[in-house]
């Protein structure tokens, strides 16, 4: 069993590191460096990066040429580098990796911090939809419980002492209606997330295609 183990887990971490390879047998075997090092570039990856295609290629017989890599990856960082890109890095939700060069960094922080609004209204919105999914979800449970005690009154026997059950029906309808009142104030914020969120991404795109 625990040879079993051994060899199931091995399979499964060889396939793990399989699919976080940077690169594939191919791509190490062509060696096109310098174009890697221009796609490396143009996604914004830190030098590091290379470190990780070495550990890729490790049973291939290539050798990086890190000279045509990092030329390349300068050609990339050129087009990264830009407000333009920034913007669309801090509005998808990516990490800034501090990899553009003192000349254009600033450039670049520009479009990065209108983006970042732009991706904070979008989690606003995100937020106040997962409250309305919850209420939603709490309205419906009490729903069922109210229907299930007026279900389970109406089929007691005694008839004359349901004193105990009207008054946890009575509790559950003022806990279903606080629900719905807490529901309409939530969907309210989702209407004024979405609204905040359109009149920011308008601003801000405005800002960074207009150059401010």
């Amino acid at each position: 069993m625990i040879r079993l183990f051994l060899i199931v887990w091995t399979g499964c971490t060889a396939l793990l590191l399989a699919s976080c390879a940077t690169l594939s047998r191919e791509e190490c075997l062509r060696g096109d460096w310098h174009q890697i090092g221009v796609q490396d570039g143009q996604r914004g990856h830190e030098l590091t990066r290379i470190d990780r295609h070495r550990s890729a290629c490790r049973d291939t017989p290539v050798n990086i040429d890190e000279g045509a890599y990092q030329a390349g990856r300068d050609i990339g960082l050129v087009s990264y580098c830009t407000p333009v890109s920034g913007y669309h890095v801090a509005a998808e939700g990516d990490r800034y990796s501090d990899v553009c060069p003192v000349t254009s960094e600033a450039q670049f922080l520009q479009g990065y911090i209108l983006g970042e609004q732009v991706y904070r209204a979008e989690q606003a919105i995100a937020d106040a939809e997962r409250r309305v999914w919850n209420l939603e979800s709490r309205l419906n449970g009490k729903r069922d419980e109210i229907k299930e005690l007026r279900t389970s009154i109406a089929a007691s026997d005694d008839r004359y002492d349901v004193s105990g059950p009207e008054r946890t029906l009575w509790i559950l309808r003022n806990e279903a209606d606080d629900l719905r009142r807490d529901l309409r104030d939530a969907q309210f914020d989702v209407d004024h997330a979405r609204r905040v969120f359109r009149d920011v991404q308008e601003r801000t795109s405005l800002q960074v295609l207009g150059g401010g």
